[in-house]
């Protein structure tokens, strides 16, 4: 792709969003954010806080699930003309799509129909626009085991989604790309994550129990005091930092141009599968370098999920073009404590947004 590119970003006000938008802008790209501010609705309603002040990060307001923000995305389209679009503009939030009824419907029409109507707007004006979505490695489910091979799709691979209606959302996203891709000769770049984690400055971080990833929350709670071990705490995950996780989505760009069609590409590290007990042991340890003993106190998991699971993914196609993992979560959490410490009375005020409700969904 050429040097200096135009690129829209939806989702530019979210966590990866907002830091991927400033890392786009600093190699000189023109970049165009939308948001519909979301994320920000549902934290006020919520009463929850970023741990870490950030400024909105937006050009157009625009919430792509709404139909009557479908002419709008249009415009946007033909008046940028982006040679490249990163699509994140998702609810990604397996707690809140269990909630309850009304969240469940929100979460699945918030993702799918998002994913539709910026799918119908590329088609409408130039189906050649590569488009980079975030997916996760949740798509393949944490029950079934056994290998989750790069380059093909859940479909392929017999095995779909098993941890919550979120993931479920993202499973019927892939089945659209798929079938528009091919339909329509759309060029879609499925890039499915591990749990990402990290803090930086200006860039939300949530750490409550509805919205917070679990390293993120495990720091904040350290800090606060007391860490909460959901369950046995031997799930074992694949993290990524935020810097390999923003790094990664820069890579397929560079290399979108190779792409026709649907691409599922894994993002994983090898190196950093962990479970939730050493997770917590490493923050236990940079805690204490920073003067902090937290206590760790056992609750029942609110998540209906495998306790004994195994993390076996395929990553050859990233490594291909050129992308190498940069940061363990150990190098990660160490670099971001110093800044959340500066937060700490942040974290403080809004610690009762730590302790986790019963969750109806993953209940019978």
């Amino acid at each position: 792709m050429s040097e200096t590119l135009k690129v829209v970003v939806t989702g530019s006000d979210g966590y990866i969003g907002h830091y991927l938008t400033e890392k786009l802008k600093d190699r000189g790209h023109i970049v165009t954010g939308v948001d519909g501010l979301i994320r920000r609705e549902l934290m006020t309603r919520f009463g929850f806080i970023s741990a870490i002040p950030y400024e909105m990060n937006y050009k157009w307001l625009i919430d792509l699930s709404n139909p009557g923000h479908y002419y709008p995305l249009k415009e946007l389209l033909q008046k940028t003309r982006p040679d490249v679009i990163f699509h994140l503009a998702h609810i990604p939030a397996p707690t809140y799509s269990m909630l309850d009824a009304e969240k469940a419907v929100r979460t699945q029409t918030n993702n799918i129909a998002s994913n539709l109507f910026l799918y119908w707007a590329v088609k409408e004006v130039n189906p050649e626009i590569p488009i980079i979505q975030i997916g996760t490695l949740g798509e393949f489910g944490y029950s079934k085991l056994g290998r989750i091979h790069d380059g093909l799709s859940f479909v392929e691979q017999e095995r779909m989604g098993d941890s919550s209606l979120y993931h479920i959302s993202k499973n019927q996203m892939t089945l659209n790309a798929k079938y528009l891709a091919n339909l329509w000769g759309l060029r879609i770049v499925d890039i499915q994550q591990t749990v990402v984690e990290g803090a930086r400055e200006n860039t939300p971080l949530y750490f409550d129990w509805v919205f917070g990833t679990v390293c993120n929350r495990i720091m904040c709670q350290a800090i606060a005091g007391e860490i909460l071990r959901y369950g046995s705490g031997n799930q074992k995950r694949s993290f990524l930092s935020l810097e390999d996780s923003v790094n990664a989505l820069l890579t397929v760009m560079e290399h979108v141009d190779e792409v026709q069609g649907y691409l599922s590409v894994n993002q994983f590290d090898p190196n950093s599968i962990l479970s939730i007990n050493k997770v917590i042991q490493i923050v236990l340890d940079v805690a204490g370098e920073h003067g902090l003993e937290p206590k760790v106190k056992d609750i029942p998991n609110p998540r209906v999920e495998r306790e004994d699971n195994e993390v076996d993914v395929e990553f050859t196609i990233l490594p291909s073009w050129g992308f190498k993992p940069k940061k363990t979560v150990e190098e990660e959490i160490k670099d971001s404590f110093p800044l959340l410490l500066e937060h700490k009375d942040r974290i403080l005020r809004y610690a009762h947004t730590i302790e986790p409700k019963p969750v109806m969904g993953w209940q019978r």
